[in-house]
């Protein structure tokens, strides 16, 4: 077996790994919601665990699109870092399915504002990765990292799709806070006059 081919064969081994690894943190994701009858969004652990699929998940898009094992080199990590950090701060990020609130419980408003504001937290995640792997490639060989034009492109997209997600998630969240409470933003309402 040449090298090349044994460099293949592990390349799809770890892409069928990733995609099966995906699969699962899906699956967790589809049961949770299932059991709570809500998205998973609700607290730091839920929102950490929904990043990370994203993170993945945008990852697993790129690599699909360009070819490039570089964008899932630059995802998974990040997403690796995200589910053990999670699993080692029970205490601080407990795992278990509570009620929500009475503010939360409009199902419509906290899938759309959480999920688009945490999406925009997988952008900038991703952006995270792709950027040290840039770093990484600077610090080798700063002629090669400044030709790879499809990485700095990307990288410059997906920090545009970030802010735009978070923009967009900040003003539902107003919106949200506008239909919840009466009011999008601050404190309780001054009586004129005063």
């Amino acid at each position: 077996m040449s090298p090349h081919s044994k460099v293949n064969a592990l390349q799809l081994l770890g892409v069928g790994v990733a995609l099966l690894g995906l699969a699962f943190h899906a699956a967790g994701i589809v049961m949770r919601c299932m059991i709570g009858g809500r998205p998973p969004v609700t607290n730091m652990y839920e929102s950490i665990i929904w990043v990370s699929f994203a993170v993945s998940f945008f990852g697993m898009i790129f690599f699909t699109r360009y070819r490039a094992p570089v964008y899932l080199l630059a995802a998974l990590p990040v997403t690796l870092v995200a589910l053990l950090l999670v699993h080692q701060m029970p205490i601080a990020m407990p795992s278990s399915i509570e009620p929500l609130v009475p503010v939360l419980r409009d199902n419509f408003w906290l899938t759309v504002h959480v999920l688009t504001i945490t999406l925009s937290y997988a952008a900038f995640a991703l952006a995270m990765g792709f950027g040290h792997i840039l770093l990484w490639r600077y610090a080798r060989n700063p002629a090669a990292a400044r030709a790879d034009a499809p990485m700095h492109f990307w990288l410059y997209r997906v920090l545009q799709l970030g802010v735009l997600l978070l923009a967009a998630g900040t003003i539902l969240g107003g919106v949200w806070a506008n239909y919840s409470w009466g009011r999008f933003w601050g404190g309780t309402r001054r009586k004129p006059g005063r």
